[in-house]
């Protein structure tokens, strides 16, 4: 049996990447793997012209991870409109921290 690898991935402005990132863990031939990933940012980004090209670019992160309809990937949406980020409790830190509690 080929041991189980734990992945938390904080995602901001990630959807470029996260093909290739897929492609790689799919690849694996050594460890099965599950990952967590935390698509994050403040909810008040929504209401930011400046930032709202972040939040957009988020969500096609969590509509591209959804459509795959892997078992092993797993979303936390701390970004959409409502569930993002409150307060100073937010960033990479943060994202990592709520991926690695629910692993």
């Amino acid at each position: 049996m080929r041991p189980k690898v734990y992945i938390a991935i904080p995602v901001l402005n990630e959807i470029d990447n996260l093909p290739n990132l897929i492609k790689d863990l799919n690849a694996q031939q050594v460890v099965n793997w599950e990952a967590v990933f935390c698509i994050n940012q403040p909810d008040e980004w929504w209401g930011n012209n400046e930032k709202r090209a972040l939040c957009e670019n988020n969500q096609a992160s969590i509509n591209w991870l959804t459509a795959l309809d892997h078992e092993n990937i797993h979303i936390i949406d701390k970004s959409s409109p409502g569930k993002g980020w409150i307060g100073k409790n937010h960033g990479v830190g943060w994202a990592r921290k709520t991926a690695m509690d629910t692993v």
